[in-house]
């Protein structure tokens, strides 16, 4: 298990960005989670080979997580809260 992050892997980025704008607007620090390796500028700049594969999984997955908060101090009443928010958020992104 991973216990330094919770992440959520919604459909694609336009679903993505709407969750993580609804959060923001609600006070919750959702981010997307990372940039895949193959396509960061230090890869691009050296012109470093990538498989055959063309990465594409990596890549739909950069543009579909969310990374939410998870912090030292984060209790349970706030995890009750940030679901609720996110439910909420993803509702709003599907309807929208």
């Amino acid at each position: 298990t991973n216990g330094h992050i919770c992440a959520v892997i919604l459909n694609n980025s336009g679903i993505r960005d709407c969750v993580i704008q609804k959060l923001k607007s609600a006070g919750v620090s959702a981010v997307s989670h990372y940039e895949p390796l193959h396509s960061s500028p230090a890869s691009i700049e050296n012109y470093c080979r990538i498989s055959d594969s063309r990465c594409v999984g990596s890549t739909i997955l950069s543009q579909s997580i969310i990374r939410l908060p998870v912090y030292i101090g984060l209790e349970e009443k706030d995890i009750k809260k940030i679901s609720a928010m996110l439910i909420e958020a993803i509702e709003f992104a599907l309807n929208k």
